[in-house]
């Protein structure tokens, strides 16, 4: 402690005048500093602690009947389904309510309940797939694509969903 007390300078800022010759500048080094989109994705990986996206495993089958019935009590009950929005460019999934109103066939039409920021969401993010709230569980369906805007989701219904 008495060493560091002795080597101790207490500098003035007041009257101290920078010199520059005194004035020291770190070594410069020659090093790639920019990194590519892949290490980029990597990093996030990493600090997000994710695997990459893999296949879903499957559960119990649900087929359209039984889809069709469930969308239709979400309905009746004026409750919510989920759906799934990926990024264009990175691997971040977030997830919209939706409000589905009556299914008859094969198309399904959903409300969005938030509509003030869904254009800009949807700038960024394309659909990935819909998820239905059975109890405990959630059914997930991959579905196609037949509209979206600021007011509605449209989708055309599969055969079959886990």
């Amino acid at each position: 402690m008495e060493t560091a007390k002795k080597n101790l300078k207490l500098i003035d800022p007041s009257t101290e005048t920078s010199d520059p010759q005194k004035t020291s500048t770190a070594p410069r080094v020659d090093v790639k500093t920019q990194i590519s989109k892949k290490e980029k994705l990597d990093i996030y990986e990493v600090t997000r602690r994710r695997a990459p996206d893999r296949e879903q495993e499957e559960g119990k089958p649900v087929n359209k009947d039984q889809l069709v019935n469930k969308i239709n009590y979400i309905n009746f009950k004026d409750d919510s389904l989920l759906i799934n929005l990926k990024h264009r460019n990175y691997h971040k999934t977030i997830t919209l309510f939706a409000r589905p109103q009556p299914c008859l066939g094969d198309l399904l039409d959903c409300l969005w309940p938030e509509k003030e920021d869904i254009l800009q969401v949807l700038k960024f993010y394309e659909f990935k797939n819909i998820l239905i709230p059975d109890g405990q569980k959630l059914i997930m369906f991959e579905l196609e694509v037949i509209r979206i805007d600021k007011e509605t989701i449209s989708l055309l219904l599969p055969d079959k969903g886990y």
